[in-house]
């Protein structure tokens, strides 16, 4: 029985060699991208408050829906590209235009210039 309890008192220090250094190292990635959240979400509270209150709603009201996507660049031939579905004219012009937030008829995510989609990418 003695045999035993060594052989699993050597297997558990063995183990815990192993799972030692991989756990800090897990720790203190979770760290790194804590802080990095945290620079994040502080970046986006200076942008919000420059940005219209109705705007804002409406991009929370689209993420809070399940979306991953809630915006997608309007590509050059005319189509959104979340779910290439044509953009009618008028919408088109009023994207390019930029004056106000304009949504994809047919997935809802809010278009934006092609000209953005590595922003939005990234």
């Amino acid at each position: 029985m003695e045999g035993r309890l060594e052989e699993l008192d050597e297997a558990i220090t063995e183990a815990r060699g192993i799972v030692g250094p991989r756990l800090e190292e897990l720790i203190s990635g979770r760290d790194t991208a804590e802080k990095e959240l945290g620079a994040l979400e502080q970046d986006r509270e200076n942008f919000v408050h420059t940005m219209d209150a109705l705007e804002i709603r409406l991009y929370e009201g689209i993420r809070r829906g399940g979306r991953v996507t809630a915006v997608a660049a309007l590509t050059e031939d005319g189509a959104c590209s979340h779910c290439f579905g044509i953009v009618p004219p008028q919408l088109q012009n009023e994207v390019r235009h930029g004056e106000s937030l304009i949504r994809c008829e047919g997935c809802g995510v809010i278009l934006t210039l092609t000209e953005y989609e590595d922003e939005l990418k990234g």
